[in-house]
């Protein structure tokens, strides 16, 4: 369409109606940087982009352990090096980068002439067709030269056979259990079309001069010289934004203005952002609180833990077990993702020793101390326990004393700590009581330390209750 459209018709016995369609309107239906699929969603649509690199910086940040495939004698497990030039860190971001976009990633197998990897590179998804042999069970990989019908690569892969020639990472798709797979933004690409088209309508609306479609409404009788020059003066206000604003006065009859499309401000913009958001959020497995500020610490350190529970470690272990069975077992080596090192976990492994301490010095066995905070012991720490002659243990209260005094104490304090922390104050608040030992007082309070939300304190009080109840 063009930009500066001029349609004169007789809409009524006294009124001539001038239809202008500004510059911006033209230029927002013929421009070329539409998002068409996945990968102009994540050029174009800051909400995708986060959401990508978010996940692909959390899978590659994640520290990760070789080991030799073979044991020693005492069935230790050696660690070893990544055995390829090409950096981990690296391909393993491109790898998770690509499944979130097209459901699919590529390492080749750089091999010599006894098909032993010797490096890996990644190959880009948007440039490979993957074709299923069923005859040789075999799965064909095609590279196209880009922008061209020219075949470029071929690699084939004979999974039944353990034979590789290209690292095929594959999510889930309902209709086939060979090819590509479903990627995340695939399933939240017209909510990414729905983002853009919103950001270019108020970039065009603005550069344009903020003029909406409008009608222009003169008297019947104003001659057509008049017309036409009313028409010249308002095409060139409204077609450069450089006179958008101008003031200019004409000889003309009355003149009624009629506006088309509705002020920005009545459009809802903020209600359709928010359901992007949602739904972009939900199909990437993200939480809404990662993708725009959080409302406190405290969720979004929760909100966090259950990301990286739900989406990111679900989604290396299955990268481990591809690059395991398809690359690593050739070169006799294996990989595994060490969450517990995590900073998130981390926090976890320490409140499970206090309350496991706590337990302790309140006279509970080792190995129940262990289970109630759960800690799983080690295979020699656990032989260690169970040879060691049982020793009666000493009871944390005296024998006439009744455990339900102590259980209602306890809740007091629990209750005295969740105020507290909602009210913007430390949980490790003093309590005086008779029934609660000195040393399992020191152990709660010692807890309380740490804690950032409701939930903490009430998986403190709850393990030691479980233990004051345990007979």
């Amino acid at each position: 369409m063009a930009s500066s459209f001029l349609e004169t018709t007789t809409i009524n016995k006294s009124t001539k109606s001038v239809t202008q369609i500004p510059y911006w309107f033209s230029e927002l239906m013929g421009s070329t940087d539409k998002v068409t699929d996945t990968a102009t969603a994540y050029t174009y649509v800051p909400l995708i982009f986060r959401a990508v690199t978010l996940i692909a910086n959390s899978v590659a940040s994640v520290p990760v352990k070789f080991y030799k495939a073979s044991k020693t004698r005492d069935g230790k497990e050696v660690e070893t090096e990544w055995p390829f030039r090409e950096g981990f860190s690296n391909l393993i971001w491109k790898a998770t980068a690509s499944m979130c976009l097209t459901g699919s990633a590529f390492w080749e197998r750089v091999q010599n002439d006894y098909a032993k990897p010797q490096n890996v590179l990644y190959r880009n998804p948007y440039s490979i067709t993957v074709e299923y042999r069923p005859l040789q069970q075999a799965i064909l990989f095609t590279q196209n030269v880009t922008g061209t019908n020219v075949t470029g690569t071929q690699w084939v892969n004979f999974p039944e056979a353990n034979r590789y020639q290209i690292v095929y990472f594959a999510d889930f798709d309902p209709a086939n259990d060979v090819t590509n797979g479903v990627g995340n933004a695939e399933v939240a690409l017209t909510n990414a079309q729905l983002l853009r088209y919103m950001d270019r309508f108020a970039a065009k609306f603005f550069e344009g001069g903020a003029m909406p479609v409008t009608f222009l409404g003169m008297d019947i009788n104003t001659p057509d010289t008049e017309v036409k020059r009313v028409e010249r003066i308002v095409k060139n206000m409204i077609s450069s934004i450089a006179n958008a604003f101008n003031v200019v006065g004409i000889r003309a009859g009355a003149i009624t203005t009629q506006q088309l499309t509705p002020p920005i401000k009545d459009l809802a913009m903020t209600e359709l952002y928010q359901q992007a958001l949602s739904n972009v959020a939900l199909a990437f497995g993200i939480p809404k609180t990662m993708l725009q500020d959080a409302a406190n610490y405290a969720t979004a350190k929760e909100h966090r833990k259950g990301f990286y529970d739900e989406t990111i470690i679900p989604k290396a272990n299955r990268l481990r077990d591809v690059i395991n069975t398809q690359l690593l077992t050739d070169v006799g080596a294996r990989l595994d993702f060490d969450f517990g090192s995590l900073p998130i976990y981390q926090e976890d492994e320490e409140k499970r020793a206090q309350v496991f301490k706590l337990y302790v010095e309140a006279g509970l066995h080792v190995l129940n101390a262990a289970e109630l905070s759960g800690i799983e012991l080690t295979d020699e720490q656990l032989l260690r326990q169970q040879e060691q002659p049982t020793q009666p243990t000493q009871p944390a209260l005296p024998q006439e004393q009744d455990d339900d005094p102590m259980q209602e104490d306890l809740k007091r304090w629990q209750r005295k700590a969740t105020k507290r922390l909602k009210d913007g104050k430390g949980a490790d608040c003093d309590f005086e009581s008779e029934h609660i030992p000195e040393s399992m007082k020191g152990a709660i309070m010692g807890a309380l330390e740490s804690v950032q939300s409701v939930k903490d304190i009430s998986d403190i009080f709850t393990n030691v209750l479980v233990w004051a109840e345990y007979p």
